[in-house]
């Protein structure tokens, strides 16, 4: 993902604090990349409840 590019590889789940930290990252690298497209459907897209927990777990099983 794009994200991992400006957040660095996903950390080991057992250090929560990290987690946290990249999930926060993960997160604002979206809100950022989908403000930048400035897309209706792009945007309505990514506000669907689950949507990027669904897309995130798709990619890391698709590598």
């Amino acid at each position: 993902m794009a994200s991992d590019e400006v957040c660095g590889d996903q950390p080991d789940i057992r250090n929560l604090t990290a987690v946290i930290h990249y999930r926060g990252c993960v997160k604002s690298a979206v809100d950022r990349a989908v403000a930048e497209v400035d897309a209706p459907l792009v945007t309505a897209l990514y506000d669907r409840p689950g949507f990027i927990a669904n897309n995130r777990f798709l990619a890391e099983n698709n590598r």
